[in-house]
């Protein structure tokens, strides 16, 4: 009798696993970023041509054990239920087996089988109820949902492939690199995100039931889904992935595609698609469809839309691109700002042919436009120093022949960089000079730069209230030759700019001049000398007198150095004196001259 209970209890645990119906991941299954549609009628139910094995038929005639109580009145005898060879198969199999070493066979959890530690131990808390670290048929065959979400030290997913039954697997936040769940045939939903590895491969091979894919923030670079006939849902975000084939895709009905490489997709092969949402890479991008069943609008990317009237397309497929929605230029900055120009440059705006850049004296007043084209960047030239100027900036492209315009960028207020109007001596007495330059209320302040090199900013500097338009400086030496220049410090839109400096203008003291001689003295005329001032642009003047200490007559400005002195009285004593000056023009043309000191008087009497 002992037997006979193990017998009966054996078909009724058999009875009952194989009537257990495993629930199907409908597409409402909640996935980060899904976008789906779905009718759960196919797949939560069972219609009655599903086809029942003759185990999972609960017929009058199936009686478990001589206990069972069979309704419909019908009694069934032991005899009835197991024939004289199945009873004899049956204690073939247990007969030398006692109740309390009845041990199932199974899979070890083990390295060699689960060589990830962290997914060993998954298995240990999630798998292994009865916790003997030995994967039970029943265990295994149980297992349809395995969420490996969160496991941050996951590596290494060897041994899913065991799960057969698996319906539902999800994986996020790990550091895998691999995912092999070929062959898994009732595998319906594979959900990847958040993969923390430099690399991440999918094989999709004999998953033949996957209905739905989700693979979001994955380094994953290809994807092949020819496995998979009965897809649904397809969303991929935030890959590498560069193409995707759809052939074959019969039964797809949606599919999301954003934060990819990929720029060309052919929906050509999926007449049952309702719902997509593509977002471009950029203004290439180009989708395949049937005109007379979908079209493109922007929805932030594109979503492809099914009229309400929608029956199975035609063969006839054209080629649409996918327009973007024009926006206003954007990051627009200023740069290389000079007393007569300034450049701006932005950001390219999505799909857009070229831009265009308009220019204003006020800021509502009329505005010119400078350029039409399709760079992101333009020099605005022929500019006043030190002068406000407002600018905006649109996007076009070309459709059909004609420019459609996207909005204005917000208008900039930007101003040229000050100049130096001039530069002078302050005193004779010292080196002291002055300078005047062209300046902007805009500015904060200015720096002044005094070098001995037009090619270097490296020199003393000085910082000046941008209130003002004039300060002096002390020249460290007369006969040194300086380069002078300004530039402008300013604050925009949260951002510090220095305009480049102004052209340098050079500027020098002539030392004192020292020697001075009279030669070839003669009743009339007189030669005088004297030795050179170093430095460039020098011009001597002669001056004199017949009194040493006043009425001194300039007689001219020479860049030799001797002058005869003509047109003499005889017997006359004369005095001369001697002095160097440098020169340069200012913008406007106007001559400014930095005069070096004198040299001794001298006296020269002519003969009578």
């Amino acid at each position: 009798m002992k037997k006979r209970k193990v017998i009966s209890m054996i078909l009724a645990a058999g009875t009952i696993m194989s009537c257990m119906a495993f629930p199907a991941m409908a597409d409402e299954t909640e996935v980060t970023g899904a976008v789906e549609e779905t009718e759960a009628s196919e797949e939560t139910e069972v219609t009655e041509e599903t086809p029942v094995s003759e185990e999972t038929e609960a017929s009058e005639e199936t009686v478990v054990s001589e206990e069972t109580e069979v309704t419909g009145e019908t009694e069934v005898t032991e005899e009835t239920l197991l024939t004289e060879e199945t009873i004899t198969s049956e204690e073939t199999e247990i007969e030398d087996v006692e109740d309390s070493d009845c041990e199932a066979a199974g899979i070890q959890i083990t390295a060699d089988v689960f060589p990830d530690p962290v997914f060993r131990q998954y298995i240990e808390d999630k798998v292994d109820f009865d916790g003997n670290k030995i994967l039970s048929e029943s265990e295994i065959d149980n297992m349809e949902y395995l969420w490996l979400d969160e496991y941050a030290e996951l590596k290494d997913l060897t041994g899913i492939s065991i799960f057969g039954n698996a319906d539902f697997i999800k994986v996020d936040n790990t550091c895998v690199s691999e995912i092999d769940v070929s062959g898994l045939m009732n595998l319906k939903t594979l959900a990847v995100s958040n993969t923390n590895s430099d690399s991440l491969s999918i094989d999709l091979s004999g998953c033949s039931a996957l209905e739905s894919i989700y693979i979001n923030n994955a380094p994953i670079e290809e994807l092949d889904i020819s496995d998979c006939p009965n897809l649904k849902t397809l969303d991929i975000r935030s890959t590498e992935i560069s193409s995707i084939d759809l052939t074959g895709m019969k039964n797809l009905k949606n599919l999301a595609v954003s934060g990819t490489n990929i720029t060309c997709i052919n929906i050509m092969d999926c007449p049952y698609l309702k719902k997509a949402y593509l977002e471009p890479t950029d203004e290439n991008w180009n989708a395949y469809a049937d005109p007379d069943y979908y079209q493109f609008k922007y929805q932030n990317a594109y979503s492809l839309e099914v009229p309400y009237d929608w029956y199975s397309p035609s063969s006839s497929w054209e080629r649409f691109t996918v327009l973007y929605e024009l926006v206003a230029p954007s990051n627009i900055k200023v740069s290389d700002i000079r007393i007569d120009s300034l450049k701006l440059s932005w950001d390219p705006v999505t799909g857009a042919d070229g831009y265009q850049v308009w220019r204003s004296d006020s800021e509502n007043g009329k505005y010119t436009c400078i350029m039409s084209s399709s760079d992101t960047s333009k020099v605005s030239s022929s500019l006043e120093a030190a002068t406000n100027y407002y600018y905006k900036i649109r996007s076009y492209r070309v459709v059909d022949g004609k420019k459609e315009y996207g909005p204005y960028s917000e208008v900039l207020k930007l101003f040229t960089a000050p100049d130096l109007a001039s530069v002078t001596r302050v005193s004779a007495n010292d080196t002291r000079i002055r300078l005047n330059f062209i300046g902007n209320e805009n500015y904060i302040d200015y720096n002044v730069s005094v070098t001995t090199s037009p090619y270097t900013d490296s020199g003393t500097a000085v910082v000046i209230s941008g209130s003002k338009t004039a300060c002096n400086y002390t020249l460290k030496s007369s006969g040194t030759l300086y380069y002078v220049k300004i530039r402008g410090y300013y604050e925009y839109n949260g951002n510090s700019y220095y305009t480049e400096w102004c052209p340098p203008i050079p500027v020098m003291i002539p030392a004192d001049m020292t020697t001075l001689t009279a030669s070839n003295i003669k009743r009339n005329q007189v030669t005088l000398t004297w030795e050179p001032v170093d430095g460039i642009n020098m011009i001597y003047e002669v001056w004199r007198s017949r009194d040493k200490n006043s009425g001194f007559v300039c007689l001219g400005r020479y860049t030799g150095l001797s002058k005869v002195s003509t047109c003499l009285s005889p017997n006359t004593t004369y005095y001369y004196k001697v002095r160097a000056y440098y020169y340069y023009y200012d913008n406007e043309g106007v001559i400014h001259r930095f005069y070096g000191g004198y040299t001794p008087t001298i006296s020269v009497t002519t003969l009578k």
